[in-house]
């Protein structure tokens, strides 16, 4: 089975903007490891601040491999900027057949209803429901 891929922001989505830091990170370790066909690719911010080893260390070993890159960094500027550093990540990578969604929690960083966007609440992070619209737009259960 050809694997599909899962953009993912880290803040507002691993924790909320007004919490602790990676609070849901098992609780997306644990989707992972239900899906073994997803990969991660990293569409945070943090990505452009961090040692991919540093990032890397936010997860469990097991998961790691799971972690197959980070977008490109584009200007900032740009209308719907994260969708176009994942879509240039997807050119780059010559996946662009490959099934996709992002988990973020900023959707003015995507194209107004970009299909691929599973969006978090900020103030939230990551819920159970966004991990239920992420296995239905990937086809996880079928």
């Amino acid at each position: 089975m050809q694997p599909k891929l899962l953009f993912l922001d880290f803040d507002g989505v691993l924790h909320p903007c007004t919490a602790g830091t990676f609070i849901y990170t098992g609780r997306l370790q644990a989707f992972l490891r239900q899906h073994p066909v997803l990969r991660v690719v990293l569409s945070t911010s943090w990505r452009n601040d961090h040692a991919w080893n540093d990032l890397m260390a936010l997860f469990a070993p097991d998961m790691r491999e799971r972690f197959v890159g980070s977008t490109p960094q584009l200007n900032e500027s740009l209308p719907a900027v994260r969708e176009l550093e994942i879509r240039a990540w997807l050119r780059i990578n010559r996946c662009e057949h490959v099934e996709w969604a992002a988990l973020d929690d900023d959707a003015t960083l995507f194209s107004p209803g970009c299909q691929h966007l599973v969006q978090c609440e900020t103030i939230r992070g990551l819920r159970p429901a966004q991990l239920e619209q992420l296995a239905a737009k990937l086809h996880l259960n079928s």
